[in-house]
């Protein structure tokens, strides 16, 4: 069931970019496919694995290997104090034109925060401003963390995505 629900969640975040379920129309050069085959992986579980043009929990699918190597456990932050907040980190073996980090928080499974940090020719990028206010400390609430990573590579500015999602964590939030 929770691999179900964080798929849900970055489908939903990919659907935004263009790249969702069944289009084959992706970023990643691939063969052709046959009629037969494109049916076929249109019929199949959706999970990231199952997708070429995006990395999730694992190897790195761009030329630079870039890949999220960190989304941190939903936390009571220390540096905004009386919120919850997630971080997430991006890296690559070599700089590329631009990386992009999108990190979004979700309490009981729905986006309550969402926060975009850019770099421009580095070999990674991080993500610490995505975080909630608690209005109180009364409920118990499911959060977890999810991070869209994209990185613009060649001399074409080519977009190659990566995905992870992290743990979800039962804190006590009012929101």
């Amino acid at each position: 069931m929770r691999k179900t629900i964080e798929g849900a969640v970055l489908v939903a975040a990919l659907a935004t970019l263009g790249a969702v379920p069944g289009s084959f129309d992706s970023p990643v050069d691939r063969p052709a496919m046959t009629r037969a085959a494109k049916v076929a992986a249109m019929e199949a579980p959706m999970t990231f694995e199952s997708r070429p043009d995006v990395m999730m929990n694992g190897e790195a699918l761009s030329p630079a290997g870039c890949r999220i190597v960190t989304i941190a456990n939903p936390h009571y932050a220390s540096s905004v104090p009386g919120a919850v907040k997630v971080n997430a980190k991006s890296e690559c073996n070599t700089r590329v034109p631009e990386l992009d980090l999108s990190v979004t928080l979700l309490m009981d499974g729905r986006p309550v925060a969402k926060t975009i940090s850019k770099a421009v020719n580095k070999s990674f990028i991080m993500n610490q401003s995505t975080y909630i206010m608690c209005k109180g400390k009364e409920k118990e609430h499911t959060f977890q963390g999810t991070a869209l990573g994209t990185s613009f590579e060649g001399e074409e500015g080519k977009p190659y995505l990566q995905a992870k999602t992290g743990p979800v964590v039962t804190l006590k939030c009012d929101y």
